[in-house]
């Protein structure tokens, strides 16, 4: 947080924090007496527009998930929720990332991650008591969904009107809403995420609004297998919206995973069901994917992707450069940028621009913020929960490859899948960003509760006979 402190006074400085926690002290008392799923909604809701003023990518959004942990804990049984193995990672996490503050140049980077982490947690914990019931899942989604209507239709709109894009970034409303960095444009920069050919809608970054939009694809998909009447048709409307809204963004990453991960998960449901089963999804497989691959090429778009698989390669020769030499520690949390500051002439022959760039591959920001310890706990903690749902797969005993079981099922895979994969080439984390905290918290839950619930199965059946 030094550009917080830099920018203001020290009086003003202490004044925004006094408030600030005032506000924070005032959410975690009222929290109390408030239902989970209003607090669910309104972090939905808070996910998508942020409220990045005053303190950058320390969120609005970010300082309210913070207030509500007491709740959370509380909520989920108390300190005894913690011995769960995905949480308790996701803890240990956090204090990899908060002792990487000894050596790393930028300290609000290390608060804004730590703080990033820890509300995955509070969301995972609050979603985890929500999720034993359908209904109780469902209610928070239908209460944001006019949020999420809103934010898929302004992505779209502003795809194919560019001229209410420009005019929404230079409004005094999108340094609220957008990426911090939007101010640039005001004053005649243009940041590299800034494509004509692209929207982000709210968002600045398209990449980063088509994950999000994935995301809200996939939870709204599944509860819609659950409701009945009205609501299956409003939260299909909504996934079907924000399906929409991912392709719209003009990112290449959706158009990809969204044959992959449907077609990997197909492939896990049919493996559990016998080989016959499966040797039909692998053919069907096989000319979905020929199809796409086609489709791509006609569309030139397997040269676009290429394009930028060569410029994403440079980001990661500069990760090949400094590991030897820091292979333990990273380079610290904001050290990867003065690094590329000190080698960019070398890469790309040129002099370094205004903005930096991140390493767009989640294992290597890990590797980078806080070296190899740090990179081992984020690829376990994004791969847990996909370990979890193929298991769940295997051991439910659902014979029906085209079932709601299976619907449900294959949808959670696919959502889990998607996040790391859309951020071994886009994103910094292996859950996104601040946008996707409390989504992609909701998908580990319910893969949680879903392994959960056929464990338990699974033993009653055994004892019986």
């Amino acid at each position: 947080m030094p550009s917080f402190f830099v920018n203001r006074p020290l009086g003003e400085a202490v004044l925004i924090l006094l408030v600030t926690l005032l506000a924070m002290a005032v959410i975690a008392v009222v929290s109390y007496r408030v239902p989970s799923k209003f607090l669910l909604a309104a972090g939905l809701v808070l996910a998508a527009f942020q409220g990045f003023v005053p303190f950058s990518y320390i969120s609005w959004f970010l300082l309210a998930g913070l207030a509500l942990l007491p709740v959370a804990v509380r909520r989920s049984g108390g300190f005894g929720a913690f011995k769960n193995p995905w949480l308790a990672l996701l803890t240990a996490l956090a204090l990899v990332q908060a002792a990487s503050a000894l050596w790393s140049p930028t300290i609000g980077a290390v608060a804004h991650s730590v703080l990033a982490v820890v509300v995955l947690g509070v969301f995972f914990l609050l979603w985890r008591v929500e999720s034993v019931s359908a209904a109780s899942m469902t209610a928070p989604l239908l209460i944001a969904a006019p949020v999420y209507v809103l934010f898929a239709i302004l992505v779209i709109w502003f795809r194919f009107d560019t001229s209410a894009e420009m005019n929404y970034l230079l409004s005094p409303l999108a340094p609220y809403l957008s990426e911090p960095g939007v101010e640039l444009i005001s004053d005649g920069r243009w940041l590299n995420v800034f494509d004509p050919a692209k929207s982000g809608g709210p968002m600045l970054n398209g990449n980063i609004a088509s994950l999000f939009l994935a995301l809200v694809a996939v939870l709204y998909g599944w509860a819609a297998t659950y409701a009945s009447q009205w609501k299956r048709w409003s939260l299909a409307g909504v996934c079907a919206l924000a399906v929409l809204g991912a392709f719209a963004t003009g990112s290449k990453t959706p158009l990809l995973l969204a044959v992959a991960t449907p077609v990997i998960a197909l492939a896990v449901l049919a493996a559990s069901r016998g080989r016959q089963a499966l040797t039909r999804v692998l053919v069907a497989a096989g000319a979905i994917i020929t199809g796409a691959v086609l489709a791509a090429a006609a569309t030139g778009f397997l040269g676009a992707a290429a394009d930028t698989l060569i410029t994403r390669s440079a980001y990661w020769q500069l990760a090949g450069i400094e590991f030897p030499a820091h292979w333990l520690l990273g380079l610290g949390f904001g050290g990867w940028e003065l690094s590329m500051q000190e080698h960019w002439v070398l890469l790309y022959g040129e002099d370094y621009p205004y903005l930096g760039f991140p390493p767009h591959n989640f294992l290597l920001q890990a590797w980078a913020d806080a070296g190899i310890l740090h990179v081992a706990l984020t690829a376990t903690i994004a791969a847990l929960p996909i370990i979890l749902m193929i298991r769940a797969i295997a051991r439910a005993g659902e014979r029906r490859l085209w079932s709601d079981t299976s619907l449900r099922d294959g949808l959670l895979l696919s959502g889990l899948i998607w996040a790391p994969a859309h951020a071994l080439t886009d994103t910094t984390t292996f859950f996104g960003d601040n946008h996707t905290v409390p989504l992609y918290a909701a998908l580990v839950a319910l893969a949680v509760n879903r392994y959960r619930s056929v464990s338990s199965n699974t033993a009653r059946v055994r004892a019986k006979s």
